[in-house]
């Protein structure tokens, strides 16, 4: 009796420790990381955060993020929230943080890229134990076709702690940071 409430003791601990920072739904593989702060869901293709709670569950926020890619030749907007064939790789996992890196390009619809040669890469770096958010942004290209670029444009209940960027580029790499935090 006493081997058997140990073990049923370990395996609710682990269960606990599981449900308490990230799970990973295997059929749909949503990825759900969740501390005393926030609940959020990274959906497979898409490169940010889709769904956004408060810690406990009751309040759901409207979180939108805008980054964007303008061709200065033909002025049209291509968005990395229309990608849906972001790529995924977790960086780091345990207890304490939880480390993705995802990487898009920019579109003008679902789909239909600016130029398949560029690419976004987002890191994401959650806590367990931290209401902020770290974000690293890198881009690359093969080419230096000159457009503008927006990152960290977001709106809703998400602040940034930077400003947001807003320039032209003209090289083959571009790379950015910023934290962000759920307002209440």
């Amino acid at each position: 009796m006493k081997k058997y409430l140990s073990c049923l003791l370990f395996l609710l601990t682990l269960n606990i420790f599981a449900s308490n920072f990230i799970t990973f739904e295997k059929y749909s593989e949503i990825i759900r990381i969740q501390n005393n702060f926030y609940r959020v869901a990274m959906f497979p293709g898409h490169i940010f955060p889709v769904f956004w709670q408060s810690s406990d569950g009751k309040k759901e926020y409207e979180i939108k993020f805008a980054d964007a890619l303008t061709d200065t030749k033909t002025s049209t907007v291509y968005l990395l929230t229309l990608d849906r064939m972001a790529q995924r790789k977790i960086i780091k996992q345990n207890e304490k943080e939880f480390i993705i890196e995802m990487q898009g390009t920019f579109c003008s619809k679902p789909e239909k890229a600016f130029d398949e040669n560029i690419k976004a890469v987002y890191r994401w770096h959650f806590t367990a134990n931290s209401p902020l958010i770290q974000c690293t942004v890198n881009l690359k290209r093969k080419d230096t076709v000159t457009c503008s670029i927006e990152l960290f444009a977001v709106s809703g209940n998400l602040v940034c702690k930077t400003e947001k960027i807003n320039t032209v580029w003209t090289t083959n790499t571009y790379k950015g940071q910023t934290v962000l935090e759920l307002k209440k």
